[in-house]
């Protein structure tokens, strides 16, 4: 049993929603960036390490196992920036 009150109170109490919602976030920022990048999907699966027919999975939205790494190279890829910016502990989607 874990004792709530000797948790901080900024940590989650159920970190795979955290996770999951982190993920969803992730996926929505991708799918848009790849709708509005000017390279084609075949240039960003090589930059990626991936194939261009799993990118367009991904941006169609029919991709169901992608990892985080994968998102946020994807992010890199194609917004040239992570998508957030690190303060101590602390991360803020840009």
């Amino acid at each position: 049993m874990i004792d709530k009150e000797a948790m901080p109170e900024n940590r989650p109490s159920n970190p795979q929603l955290l996770m999951a919602r982190l993920k969803t976030g992730l996926l929505v920022m991708v799918q848009k960036s790849l709708r509005e990048s000017k390279d084609s999907f075949g240039d960003i699966a090589k930059e990626v390490g991936t194939s261009r027919a799993r990118i367009w999975r991904i941006a169609n939205g029919r991709e169901r196992f992608v990892s985080i790494e994968t998102l946020l190279l994807i992010l890199v890829v194609t917004r040239g920036k992570l998508p957030f910016q690190m303060r101590g502990y602390r991360f803020f989607l840009s």
